[in-house]
């Protein structure tokens, strides 16, 4: 008999030894560490999974069940595998969440950014807990936001942007998606939450420089003269030229490298220098700098580059609304690359952009001229024997492109019409009536406004491409309307 209960202690005790086992185990990081640390394999993603315990063993060991009980109990769908984190406060997921972009690298900007979109949403929405952040609830935020979500002085009425408020909306849906992927939340509910359409609100449209406003901001900028150029030459935003030092120039290979905390992305960067700019970065490099020695001491102000525009004599806003500042130097560089021609893919990574619809639709200012300039470039139909010649068929009309000629007493010209006033032909001949008002009328039955749109004064018979030489009943043509005139330039 006393065998036989030894025998089935020792059993007993191997078996609990086994459960524990199975269960998860109690140990200590360090010797001498005050508190009991426990381990154990979720069931529900087979993880390994430690948690601080207590000091007292057997309390440690109690609780650790309890903990592996819940997780089964979780797993099999008994209880809520997400309750833990249902009922933290809110405060506490969304800093989990801004440790987490600061410790894969975002730039603390992007970082800053989204914690105050954070804390404008669970304001706005009023949420302490996670499940507070319904689709509804946002929605109504972001359209708050819309209507009166500027905090600027003296904008307090005003909303914000459309592009702005899909910001804060892309902000909450990102940290909802990383609470979803931590464990922390079934599912993204704010998916279904609507944007906004960026098209119909844009508040801030940029345009780009042309090449004789960048001349003249150069020549009236003196000291400022290597920013702008530099900023023209690589599109780097102002906090870039601000933190690029003598150690990323190379210029005997002409690069310029965009180290990891430099750029908005968490990557680096190395973009070819322009012979402009690599010119400049030589002229202005100091003989004592070093490899840590920032390029640029100070940057221009928005004050002083107003400033400089008014010196350049460029006006800060055109007739449409489109506006220049710094940042528009940047469009700029993206603009004079889709005119050269660049893929828009070899474009997008000079950019620096995560996206090629960034690059196209935000950063590059194209015009009638460059569309005008793109259709010249195809290639035209080839002739058949006999017929017209090629270079006598600019637009498709027999003659379009020839040379001015005299009939009775006028000037006849080939003319081609881009968005041509309504009830006008796009293209054909136009003829100076010597006998009339001296002014250049086109050929074909059009009703006199259509033909308006046409009138300019010739008295001389001239080379088409050639500049008018009229009289003082001369109008100038606008080369928005007419893309080439044989006659007149």
């Amino acid at each position: 008999m006393h065998r036989l209960a030894e025998s089935g202690i020792l059993k007993w005790m191997e078996a609990e030894i086994v459960a524990r086992k199975q269960l998860g185990s109690l140990f200590k990081k360090t010797p001498d560490a005050a508190k009991w640390s426990g381990a154990y394999t979720d069931p529900h993603t087979k993880r390994r999974v430690v948690v601080s315990l207590f000091t007292d063993r057997r309390s440690s060991r109690k609780r650790l069940d309890e903990i592996i009980v819940a997780a089964e109990q979780r797993a099999a769908g008994v209880l809520d595998r997400f309750e833990d984190h249902r009922v933290r406060p809110i405060a506490e997921h969304i800093a989990d969440y801004l440790a987490h972009c600061k410790h894969i690298g975002e730039s603390p900007v992007h970082v800053g950014n989204k914690e105050t979109q954070l804390d404008r949403l669970i304001k706005g929405t009023g949420a302490t807990r996670l499940s507070d952040l319904e689709p509804n609830r946002v929605e109504q935020h972001l359209q708050i936001l819309a209507k009166s979500g500027r905090t600027k002085a003296g904008d307090a009425d005003k909303g914000l942007s459309a592009r702005s408020v899909n910001q804060h909306r892309a902000t909450a849906v990102a940290f909802v998606a990383w609470c979803v992927q931590t464990q922390r939340a079934p599912d993204n509910p704010l998916k279904i939450v609507p944007k906004l359409d960026e098209r119909r609100d844009r508040r801030r449209v940029r345009r780009a420089f042309t090449g004789e406003e960048l001349r003249r901001l150069f020549d009236e900028s003196k000291s400022r003269r290597a920013v702008y150029l530099i900023a023209a030459f690589t599109g780097l935003r102002r906090g870039e030229l601000a933190k690029i030092v003598w150690g990323d120039v190379d210029l005997e290979r002409d690069t310029l490298t965009i180290r990891v905390g430099v750029g908005k992305a968490a990557r680096e960067d190395r973009i070819a220098l322009h012979a402009d700019a690599a010119a400049e970065l030589a002229r202005i490099k100091p003989a004592d700098a070093n490899a840590r020695t920032r390029v640029f001491d100070t940057l221009p102000r928005d004050r002083t580059f107003r400033a400089d525009l008014k010196r350049a004599k460029i006006e800060p806003v055109d007739d449409a609304g489109r506006v220049v500042d710094f940042h528009a130097l940047r469009t700029t560089f993206g603009t004079n690359l889709a005119r050269a021609g660049v893929m828009p893919q070899l474009a997008m990574r000079l950019m620096r952009h995560s996206d090629m619809k960034i690059t196209l639709k935000h950063y590059t200012d194209l015009r009638l001229h460059d569309e005008a300039k793109a259709v010249a470039a195809l290639p035209s139909v080839p002739d058949a024997p006999g017929s017209t010649p090629e270079k006598q068929r600019a637009t498709g009309t027999d003659g379009a492109g020839a040379l001015a000629r005299t009939e009775a007493g006028s000037v006849v010209a080939p003319v081609v019409a881009h968005r041509a006033p309504e009830g006008a032909p796009a293209f054909g001949m136009v003829r100076n009536r010597a006998d009339a008002d001296g002014s250049l009328r086109l050929v074909g039955g059009t009703s006199h406004a259509a033909q308006s749109g046409y009138t300019s004064g010739l008295r001389t018979p001239v080379q088409p491409g050639a500049k008018a030489k009229g009289g003082r009943r001369r109008k100038s043509l606008n080369d928005n309307l007419l893309g080439a005139i044989g006659a007149v330039g």
